[in-house]
C-alpha cells in the first residue's frame, strides 16, 4: 500500500507540473486514465464510464454499482514554418477537462449509467505579431490567433448481457462551443483608411444529439472482442462576431449576429483483448473516422450585408476566408496496442497509438494545423476492495508535414507535440 501511494504521489507531482501549459489541435475524446494508458481506444476492455463514448456494452462487465470522477490536462504545442523560413510556435495554455457519473448493475444481465464528459476538445493558440509597411510608413500590430472547439456530453447508457454476447447503447445531449479569433488585414489602409490590420472574434454555441452503439463477445476466458460506432451529428451554432474594421472604415456596428453549422463525423471502431496469463493482457484496437462525409466548408452567415460581402475573400495575411473555413478533410484512422501487467493489486500499463490527421493541403492553416501523431503512454493502477485509482502520462510527437504552395492558402511545414496526464477515481458502492 505504501509503495502504491508513493507511485501515485510522483504521478500527481508530474500532473501538477504539466498543468503550467496545455492545449492540443486534435478532435480527441477525453479518455479516462486506464484507457489512455492502453492506447486511448480500448474497445474490448472495461474502464468504467469511458465506455459511454466508446463501446457502451463494456461497462456492464463491472457488474457493480459505483461513482466515478476523472480529470485530464492537454499539453500541446504546434509549429508552423512558412515558405520564407519564418517559424511560428503556439502558446501552451491550460486546457483541463473533467467529468464523471454513476453506474448501476440492476442484475447480472442489465446495467445503466448516467454521466457527463468531454466529447471532443480542440484548441490551438498562436502568438501573432506582424509588421505592415508601405513606402512611407510602417506599423507593428499584435493579434490574438486561436481556435477553440469543445463539446460536452450528458449521457444515458444501457447494457444488456446475453450469455457470451453483450450489447449497449448510449444517448448523448451535446453542448458545443466555438471561440475563434484571428487577424484580418485592411486593404484600404494604403488609401489612408483605418489601421493596417484588425482583430476578428467569433463566439458561438449550440446544442445537438447523438448516440453510440456497441457489442462485445467473450469467446472464452482468454479472448474478448468489442465493436462500436458513434453517430455523427450537426450542431446549429449562434452567437456574435466582433471587429473594429467596419466601424472605422464604413461607420457601421463593430458587432454582428452570427450563425453557422458545425458537423462531426461517424466513427467505427473495434478491438480485441488477449489474456496471455493471469497477470498479463494485450489489447489491439482500430478506429476509422468518416471525416470526408462532413461539410467541405465551415460557413458563417452574418446578419449584416456589409460584413458578409467584405469577409467573403481569402485574407492575404493569414490565408483564412472569414466567412467560410476550408474543411476539406479526408477519412482518417487510429490504430494502437496496449499491455497491462498486474502484480497483486497494482497494474502497470503502457500503450502505443498511431493517429492520422484528417487534414488535407486545402484545410491546413493556423486554425487547423493538426498533423499525424505517434502516441506513447505509461500508466499505473491501484485497486482495493472498493477504491480504484488510475493515472497516466501520454506523449505524442507529430510527423512534420510539408504543405505545397499549389494546394494550400497557407503553405509551409507543420508539426506538433503533446502531453496528456490524467487521473481517474472510481468507488464501488
Amino acid at each position: 500500500m505504501r509503495q502504491a501511494f508513493n507511485y501515485f504521489t510522483i504521478l500527481l507531482i508530474l500532473f501538477a507540473d504539466f498543468t503550467l501549459n496545455a492545449g492540443d489541435a486534435n478532435f480527441s475524446t477525453s479518455a479516462r486514465a486506464k484507457t489512455l494508458s492502453l492506447n486511448g481506444m480500448y474497445f474490448a476492455g472495461t474502464d468504467g464510464l469511458q465506455s459511454v463514448l466508446g463501446n457502451p456494452s463494456m461497462f456492464s462487465i463491472l457488474n457493480s454499482k459505483g461513482i466515478e470522477l476523472y480529470i485530464i490536462n492537454r499539453i500541446g504545442e504546434q509549429e508552423y514554418e512558412n515558405m520564407q523560413n519564418d517559424l511560428y510556435q503556439s502558446f501552451r495554455d491550460d486546457d483541463f477537462s473533467f467529468g464523471g457519473g454513476i453506474f448501476w448493475s440492476f442484475s447480472p444481465s442489465f446495467s445503466a449509467a448516467l454521466s457527463y464528459q468531454r466529447a471532443f476538445d480542440y484548441r490551438t493558440n498562436w502568438p501573432f505579431v506582424y509588421l505592415f509597411t508601405t513606402n512611407s510608413t510602417s506599423s507593428l500590430y499584435a493579434f490574438d490567433f486561436f481556435n477553440e472547439l469543445t463539446a460536452d456530453a450528458a449521457s444515458a447508457s444501457f447494457a444488456y448481457k446475453l450469455d457470451k454476447i453483450t450489447i449497449g447503447v448510449s444517448a448523448h445531449f451535446y453542448y458545443v462551443e466555438q471561440h475563434t479569433s484571428f487577424p484580418r488585414s485592411n486593404e484600404r489602409w494604403n488609401q489612408g483608411l483605418g489601421q493596417a490590420g484588425y482583430q476578428m472574434s467569433y463566439n458561438l454555441d449550440g446544442y445537438s444529439f447523438g448516440f453510440n452503439l456497441g457489442a462485445s463477445l467473450q469467446l472464452n476466458d482468454q479472448l474478448r472482442f468489442g465493436l462500436m460506432t458513434r453517430s455523427g451529428y450537426k450542431t446549429d451554432l449562434e452567437g456574435t462576431a466582433s471587429t473594429n474594421l467596419f466601424a472605422e472604415i464604413d461607420s457601421i456596428s463593430s458587432a454582428a449576429n452570427l450563425k453557422s453549422t458545425f458537423e462531426m463525423p461517424w466513427i467505427f471502431g473495434g478491438g480485441v483483448i488477449f489474456e496471455l496469463s493471469d497477470n498479463l493482457k494485450l489489447n489491439l484496437d482500430l478506429v476509422y473516422n468518416l471525416w470526408s462525409s462532413i461539410q467541405k466548408t465551415y460557413d458563417f452567415t452574418f446578419d449584416n450585408s456589409v460584413w458578409q460581402k467584405n469577409l467573403s475573400s481569402v485574407d492575404s495575411l493569414t490565408g483564412i476566408n472569414a466567412s467560410n473555413f476550408n474543411l476539406y478533410f479526408e477519412n482518417s484512422f487510429d490504430a494502437g496496442i496496449g499491455v497491462e501487467y498486474k502484480i497483486s493489486n497494482i497494474q502497470f500499463r503502457t500503450g502505443y497509438r498511431f493517429s492520422q490527421s484528417p487534414n488535407t493541403d486545402a484545410s491546413y492553416n493556423l486554425l487547423f494545423p493538426a498533423v499525424d501523431q505517434h502516441w506513447i503512454s505509461i500508466g499505473l493502477g491501484y485497486q482495493d476492495e472498493n477504491l480504484i485509482i488510475d493515472a497516466v502520462a501520454a506523449y505524442a510527437f507529430g510527423l512534420s508535414n510539408e504543405v505545397s504552395k499549389e494546394g494550400s492558402n497557407l503553405p509551409g511545414e507543420y508539426s506538433s507535440s503533446a502531453i496528456l496526464p490524467a487521473i481517474t477515481l472510481r468507488y464501488l458502492l
